[in-house]
């Protein structure tokens, strides 16, 4: 709600407008034809402790419509957001957001050119159309194998109307989706400090990881077991105890969370510094 003609420095103290009507015409037109989509407030003149003040009433946008910006500006430097008593700009990544957030993202089922179904990993195929008919037996039981991998959106229907392989569908059951996608990978590296530096070693273990994205994950956590610390508890009751100091829970929902959604993870562990990044320039 927008109210003009209250003086905030006078307890809110209503000082007039001198031309109310054209006041209200002049936003209900900067609404309209400034902002982006275009909006449409309830606004009206009151009569307030003997003065007149206008209010704007601006209904919140459907998420599938925002963010709402100054079409001078552009999205990028004409988002803004109300924080506290101010306004702050809307950092490119809160718009990028917004913009993902308006419908149901559909960049996994985006068609890989030339990737068809002996480009994917055959066990790996066979395995999700089994599991797909055990779990969800009502949408799979009765398809034949290609059917099933098209409803589940692995194959999709290219340019020219054949079968080829989704992104999705490339990235988790693909043979070797590095031959599309170089850049795809996990870079693991395990330093011997925290810091990193005055050392004389470089690294104690540094390993790519590659294949499809279950193969990382499953690399990963290897990998990074592999170079866990390890302690050993001596108890009165239980005797000797023994295990890593940090979760291998953590490190795989880390793991997964980077690779679904195809953002760097880090993962670090005390005394030394490991991980998980992706080389510059991966979309």
């Amino acid at each position: 709600m927008v109210v003009l003609g209250l003086d905030e420095t006078q307890g809110f103290a209503p000082t007039g407008l001198p031309d109310p009507a054209r006041l209200a015409a002049d936003l209900g037109s900067m609404c309209s034809e400034d902002m982006e989509p275009p909006l449409r407030p309830l606004i009206k003149v009151h009569d307030f402790e003997g003065a007149q003040i206008l209010v704007a009433e601006v209904p919140e946008l459907d998420p599938a419509r925002k963010p709402c910006y100054s079409r001078g500006a552009g999205i990028t430097k004409g988002s803004y957001v109300r924080v506290c008593d101010g306004d702050r700009r809307l950092s490119a990544y809160e718009v990028q957001m917004m913009l993902s957030s308006r419908g149901q993202p559909r960049e996994d089922e985006q068609t890989v050119s030339g990737v068809g179904l002996d480009h994917l990993d055959t066990a790996m195929v066979d395995a999700l159309v089994a599991r797909l008919r055990t779990s969800r037996p009502y949408a799979f039981k009765d398809l034949d194998r290609l059917a099933v991998l098209r409803r589940a959106k692995v194959l999709v229907t290219g340019d020219s109307g054949e079968d080829v392989a989704s992104l999705g569908g490339l990235l988790a059951l693909g043979s070797y989706p590095q031959e599309h996608f170089p850049q795809l990978m996990v870079t693991f590296v395990h330093y011997p400090t925290e810091t990193g530096g005055r050392s004389t070693e470089r690294f104690l273990d540094n390993v790519t990881l590659e294949g499809p994205v279950p193969v990382m994950v499953r690399d990963t956590l290897a990998t990074v077991r592999r170079n866990m610390s390890r302690r050993a508890v001596v108890g009165v009751r239980a005797g000797r105890t023994s295990g890593s100091t940090q979760r291998p829970l953590c490190v795989r929902l880390s793991s997964t969370h980077w690779s679904t959604a195809t953002c760097p993870g880090a993962l670090e562990a005390p005394k030394s510094r490991s991980r998980c990044t992706r080389p510059p320039g991966d979309p």
